[in-house]
């Protein structure tokens, strides 16, 4: 990924692009982001 920060999912080092989903952490460096969503309602 050519990061000089390091990018870490879930505390594992990429190498490659990966899908991330809810409850996720990323970490940049030392900025830490964990993925949160609301699933869209059904609609009837």
């Amino acid at each position: 990924m050519q990061s000089t920060n390091g990018t870490r999912l879930n505390e594992e080092t990429l190498q490659t692009p990966a899908v991330i989903v809810a409850e996720d952490l990323i970490e940049c460096g030392q900025t830490r982001l964990t993925v949160q969503f609301t699933p869209p309602e059904e609609t009837p």
